[in-house]
């Protein structure tokens, strides 16, 4: 059952799970209430850093394409509706498709 989630706007990143299973995570341009358009989309996936150690890594989800592209999602094509990415997740995505540096800790630079 989808729930409608009035929280996400332009610029956000938006977290999707496709009725496929993939995890999507992209950089809103519009939502509605049956269709939500992202940029620089991505998934997530587990990827072993160590013998021990598991962390999550982004692989584009569709390599031949600029990347400036939008894509259309309509919400039958979801599990869920789409949520606002956690907001570790989202900087770290932020890091991997933009060229801007974001700092670790929020402030003033003087």
């Amino acid at each position: 059952m989808l729930i409608e989630n009035k929280t996400l706007a332009q610029n956000d990143v938006a977290t999707l799970r496709l009725i496929t299973g993939e995890e999507v995570i992209g950089k809103v341009v519009s939502v509605n209430d049956k269709e939500i358009v992202i940029t620089r989309p991505v998934v997530i996936q587990m990827q072993m850093l160590s013998q021990s150690q598991a962390g999550l890594g982004f692989v584009p989800f569709v390599v031949s394409i600029d990347e400036g592209d939008k894509f259309l999602f309509t919400f039958d094509k979801l599990i869920c509706a789409p949520l606002k990415t956690r907001k570790d997740v989202a900087t770290n995505y932020l890091q991997a498709t933009s060229k801007i540096a974001i700092p670790a800790n929020g402030g003033i630079i003087a």
